[in-house]
């Protein structure tokens, strides 16, 4: 079987459904800032990205293992979300039996990002610095901390990757909290398409975390948001927070034109580099990377540990 040169963080069957024709997309370019029109199969996409390093596993380990995975399971994917966008339209809702498995995807697309892999590989660094500073600080005080830095080995980013998505300890927690949220379905009634990106599921963190400037999926206050087409946003809230949300699990509402502003605006923030449309219509990303150039290189500070 041929190797798997260019893998997908993002799956094409759910870009395609930002298309016009099945097959090409609108692309905004945040490091560039500028748009074209691509082939699915050319974005969100690295040349063996997930491949294993032959040096550091033994020879018998299939290489492209973690590609394979996620190869076998888009299909499903493809199909939970079908299923869930028939159901809204036809029944104004969703069913509860469409959350687990959505919970699972959710999870998995999370995961397998390029930005979540800059998020990880920052995190871990900037983790080890501040224990180790600390213990310098108490052994060695008249040391500087600026004396020494801590670097993630990267051979090591693809198998750590996939030790979240795939190891049950990680990922069934992941899809627990996920489906412990109040899920509902925003129906874009706007004549502006929603975006997606590279990085499609999306947070906002109502509360401040005490430790991290970082939000993660089932954290107190959070927000999520995953828009699955154009017109289509699904939308989970962290129960205890968003009480008042309760009655809205399951159901579907209209979004307006700021609410498809809002959801938009988070797919440029935090997108990874690029922004994908079924029309040129990136006036507001533009506006967004002028305003904050800040998250237009790909060595943009993700996290800070407080």
């Amino acid at each position: 079987m041929a190797k798997a040169k260019k893998q997908h963080y993002v799956p094409q069957s759910y870009l395609k459904r930002f298309t016009q024709d099945t097959s090409q997309l609108f692309v905004f370019d945040k490091f560039a800032k500028t748009s074209f029109k691509s082939n699915v199969s050319k974005v969100a996409s690295e040349r063996y990205f997930y491949d294993i390093r032959q040096d550091i596993v033994t020879k018998d380990v299939d290489l492209q293992m973690i590609e394979k995975e996620l190869s076998r399971i888009e299909a499903d994917f493809s199909k939970a979300v079908d299923d869930l966008v028939r159901t809204v339209d036809k029944e104004g809702r969703i069913d509860r039996d469409q959350k687990s498995p959505m919970a699972f995807f959710i999870t998995i697309q999370f995961l397998r990002t390029r930005e979540f892999r800059n998020f990880y590989m920052e995190l871990s660094e900037k983790a080890v610095k501040a224990i180790l500073d600390k213990l310098l600080k108490f052994r060695f005080p008249d040391r500087s901390p600026d004396e020494y830095r801590v670097e993630f080995n990267e051979k090591m980013a693809p198998l750590e990757q996939a030790k979240f998505m795939f190891e049950p300890a990680y990922l069934n927690k992941f899809v627990q909290d996920l489906g412990n949220h109040i899920w509902f379905v925003g129906v874009n009634d706007t004549a502006k398409p929603c975006y997606t990106s590279d990085t499609p599921v999306v947070r906002t963190g109502h509360k401040k975390h005490p430790v991290l400037s970082y939000e993660g999926l089932a954290s107190e206050g959070i927000e999520i948001a995953f828009p699955i087409t154009p017109k289509h946003v699904l939308i989970l809230c962290e129960r205890t927070f968003f009480g008042t949300l309760a009655e809205l699990d399951c159901q579907s509402i209209t979004l307006n034109t700021e609410k498809i502003k809002y959801y938009n605006s988070l797919q440029v923030f935090q997108s990874y580099r690029q922004i994908y449309c079924p029309s040129d219509e990136f006036s507001l990303a533009e506006k967004i990377c002028n305003e904050h150039p800040e998250v237009c290189t790909p060595h943009r500070t993700r996290i800070e540990v407080l």
